[in-house]
């Protein structure tokens, strides 16, 4: 439970410069990142807040510039994973790679195509006050229930460049800068999911 601790003192202490990081339709239509500590990418502590369904492969496979702890709050969150083959087994998929580098590393935003892929799928529930750690080269995505809540803690940067399993897609209408009162209330709602942890388990602060 110390990362739910850890969490409820970040979501207390949030600043608006950190919160002025959030965005919108993270990764797909629905999926809001607020982010409530740190200052800086590949530093940052942000909570997604699933205003509807995300089902799987809304956002495909991907990798991170950086290593992370994955905190799930409320719902059923559904965590897909990637293992890369080196050549193809009975099950196996194979699955178009691509490289991606953002704007904020340096790059152009697009993809580009690197190889095809053989892997094998994976995929387990990751429960609410559960965390996992991941490994920038780890590939995953998730899928959720509405309402669900996950926190993700940037662990520094590792590389600038990161891989996309499956279809490019259009970020047009993604990654937007969002309305005040969607920051506040999706606060309030990430607030509520981890006090109502904190209370189940008996470590509110006095």
């Amino acid at each position: 439970m110390q990362e739910i601790k850890t969490i409820y003192k970040r979501l207390k202490t949030a600043d608006a410069a950190s919160l002025d990081m959030s965005m919108g339709d993270v990764h797909a239509k629905g999926l809001f990142s607020l982010v409530f500590h740190g200052k800086k990418a590949g530093h940052l502590t942000r909570a997604y807040f699933a205003n509807r369904r995300v089902k799987p492969f809304d956002a495909q496979f991907h990798t991170h510039t950086y290593d992370l702890k994955i905190t799930v709050l409320k719902g059923r969150v559904i965590h897909h994973v990637a293992r890369t083959l080196d050549a193809a087994e009975a099950g196996a998929l194979k699955i178009p790679a691509y490289k991606y580098k953002s704007q904020l590393n340096g790059g152009d935003g697009a993809f580009r195509y690197s190889h095809d892929q053989f892997i094998m799928m994976e995929e387990y529930v990751i429960p609410p006050a559960a965390t996992i750690h991941m490994s920038h080269r780890d590939i995953h995505t998730v899928s959720c229930s509405k309402g669900a809540i996950w926190v993700v803690e940037e662990l520094g940067f590792k590389t600038k460049d990161t891989l996309l399993l499956g279809s490019p897609f259009c970020v047009d209408d993604l990654y937007r800068k969002p309305e005040q009162f969607e920051v506040n209330n999706n606060y309030q709602h990430i607030r509520r999911a981890t006090q109502k942890l904190m209370n189940e388990h008996a470590l509110c602060a006095a």
